[in-house]
């Protein structure tokens, strides 16, 4: 594979006789993941949302071979910021895709960027593992790096209830900020493993963006909760990077709060006391605790399973987190 190919959101490249598969985290971190029988994580830190292959390019072509391993999903093309094409994996099919850029944007970029190469960015969707055989385009250039922000959360982060990962709220911060972000959220996962925890701080990165407290409820206690929740906010506050904290329990509470019953009501309000007093007792200028509910602001905000945000949700949430961010100036 050619050296100046650039791959985002990869913690690992494991090689098989499908290709390479791209997971988000490394493997010995992958083996670590899990409290006591809920061990989704695993599976779902191979499954590459957001995991972006990245060419730099005079060439107004490119394909791609892959292969879908798990089920049918779907890959994006961005050149830089546009949207440029789509395609659909179908389960356990190697395939070949081509995207070429329309003369128009040729034109466009002639007239305003002059000599400007095209950056290619391959998107990779949610629900499977994605393997990884040959792309063949032009002369590749390679690519200066930056650093990104690093996101963790639940299946609210890693892009559950958007029709698309193009359109989860990670995805949309990353273009509102113009400066990428790592989606390392796990579904029914985000278990605070100390492992974890390790592997996100040894990220070299400009901050965090957690979303904490949609799954812990429902497997753990205040108290075990309170130690791996500290853990996680001393081990990323020792790095002096700006971390925002999305209080995630909030929005249910408030969108339900006309309804007989919240679910987890009770550990919703325990929860969210235990991060709010360890933030309070931290008292640390970097770490910004924000309310999901003074963004999810409509109930249509939460899609037909009552549970993850839909489209509107996620950029509502989004709509929300980009002034923050931005606010930080880093």
């Amino acid at each position: 594979m050619n050296k100046n190919i650039n791959f985002k959101n990869v913690g690992c490249f494991k090689e098989t006789e499908d290709g390479i598969l791209l997971y988000r985290y490394p493997e010995e971190v992958i083996a670590g993941l899990g409290y006591k029988e809920s061990v989704k994580g695993k599976e779902k830190a191979m499954v590459p949302a957001m995991v972006e292959i990245r060419v730099l390019s005079y060439s107004t072509e490119l394909k791609i071979i892959l292969k879908s391993l798990d089920a049918h999903m779907k890959v994006f093309c961005y050149i830089d910021d546009f949207q440029n094409g789509e395609a659909i994996l179908n389960k356990n099919e190697t395939q070949s895709i081509e995207f070429k850029i329309h003369e128009r944007m040729q034109n466009l970029y002639s007239n305003i960027y002059g000599n400007k190469a095209y950056l290619w960015r391959i998107i990779l969707g949610n629900g499977s593992r994605v393997a990884l055989q040959d792309i063949e385009t032009g002369d590749i250039l390679p690519l200066e790096p930056s650093l990104p922000w690093v996101s963790y959360g639940s299946s609210i982060s890693q892009g559950a209830g958007a029709l698309d990962i193009v359109n989860c709220y990670i995805f949309l911060t990353q273009q509102g900020i113009k400066t990428d972000i790592l989606n390392k959220g796990l579904s029914g996962s985000c278990l605070l493993e100390r492992t974890t925890v390790d592997y996100l701080a040894s990220i070299p990165c400009k901050g965090y963006i957690l979303e904490i407290g949609a799954n812990v409820r429902g497997l753990m206690d205040a108290k075990t909760f309170q130690e791996a929740f500290s853990y996680l906010i001393d081990t990323l506050s020792k790095k002096n990077r700006p971390i925002v904290l999305i209080s995630i329990l909030d929005m249910f509470e408030s969108l339900y709060k006309d309804f007989n019953e919240i679910p987890y009501h009770e550990k919703n309000i325990e929860f969210i006391g235990i991060i709010k007093e360890k933030i309070r007792d931290l008292n640390n200028a970097n770490i910004h605790l924000v309310s999901s509910a003074d963004w999810m602001v409509e109930l249509e905000g939460i899609s037909g399973d009552m549970l993850h945000p839909s489209n509107l949700g996620h950029s509502l949430l989004a709509n929300g987190l980009i002034p923050k961010i931005k606010s930080l100036d880093v």
